[in-house]
């Protein structure tokens, strides 16, 4: 019997692995048909580079994750999504704080998947990605 979007969330959130702990993580909603998710992230003060700004590393790992996230929550939790290519734009600096991250399938293959991914603070976009990704089924 499938899961329902709520048992997935919950499932997400109780496996997260640890970098997604890291980043503050934490699955808000996840849309199987239209293969979305958002997930809430919280980029502690440690995360900057200077006394406001988070490093570029910290959001990419977001986005990066907020996509791999979107894979899960389609094709199952016990799937692995490494990333093949990443392709991040920064638009607006990010803050500490909380950040809203959505990950989106482009298209799914048998072994590779296209992903597209946002960040944003407040009304604000901070981040775009786009991603290819490889697909192990376990």
């Amino acid at each position: 019997m499938p899961l329902t979007d709520a048992e997935l969330i919950d499932r997400l959130n109780q496996r997260r692995p640890p970098a997604i702990d890291t980043l503050g993580g934490h699955v808000l909603s996840v849309d199987k048909e239209a293969q979305t998710i958002k997930v809430r992230y919280e980029a502690n003060p440690e995360f900057c580079h200077s006394k406001v700004i988070v490093q570029g590393g910290f959001l990419t790992g977001m986005v990066d994750s907020a996509m791999a996230l979107v894979v899960l929550a389609v094709c199952g939790l016990r799937t692995r999504v490494p990333t093949l290519e990443l392709k991040v734009s920064f638009i607006a600096p990010g803050n500490p704080g909380y950040l809203i991250g959505t990950g989106r399938i482009i298209h799914l293959g048998k072994s590779t998947t296209f992903l597209a991914g946002e960040l944003h603070q407040d009304d604000r976009l901070v981040v775009t990605a786009t991603a290819t990704a490889k697909i192990y089924y376990a």
